[in-house]
């Protein structure tokens, strides 16, 4: 499936262990398949775990997704594990990702600038810290989850109205602010626009 959809004209795929049975052996395979067409992929980790970040990272995944960013201090742990230093503390094991060791030194010199960083936010603690967490500049993208900020304001499964909509706009101005990319999962094309 991951192989069939890396043929379509599609930027990036993400790779899902949050919401998924996926096995580090599957993220290998799915890696295996798509690395031969031009999408990037992405690595949804099913925790705050430094090393699901990493091996994700170290497989050759170009982007993580971390879910349920609810503080600064939450946020600054996992960036310490999407980059090496100084700008993080990322192991030393790009094992796939520097051509099992062929290109280590150019891989090392650039990955901290070829990493992806999508933080998930999911809360209304999240949106509470939201310029606090946007602030923190190594941070790309911030991507509502709305099934779990729904149900975090008291409203399990409806994601419009008022008090969701004030939480997106929150994000959207944070982001703009900060100069992060917002994201949101595509319910439906109204709700996107």
């Amino acid at each position: 499936i991951a192989e069939a959809m890396a043929n379509l004209e599609i930027d990036w795929m993400v790779i899902d262990l949050e919401a998924s049975h996926a096995s580090k052996e599957d993220v290998l395979h799915i890696l295996q398949a798509i690395n031969a067409y031009d999408v990037i992929p992405i690595i949804r980790v099913s925790e705050h775990n430094k090393h699901f970040v990493e091996f994700g990272l170290d497989y050759g995944a170009k982007g993580i997704m971390i879910p349920k960013i609810d503080t600064i201090k939450q946020a600054q742990e996992m960036l310490k594990a999407c980059y090496y230093p100084p700008m993080g503390e990322r192991g030393m094991n790009c094992i796939r990702a520097s051509g099992y060791y062929t290109r280590s030194q150019q891989y090392l010199k650039n990955a901290n600038n070829c990493i992806l960083s999508i933080f998930q936010i999911e809360s209304k603690e999240s949106i509470e810290n939201i310029l606090d967490i946007a602030q923190l500049k190594e941070i790309d993208i911030l991507f509502v989850g709305l099934g779990d900020l729904s149900a975090s304001f008291g409203l399990l499964g409806n994601i419009v109205g008022k008090e969701m909509d004030d939480a997106r706009k929150r994000v959207v101005e944070a982001c703009n602010k900060y100069d992060k990319i917002p994201g949101i999962f595509a319910h439906s094309t109204s709700l996107v626009r």
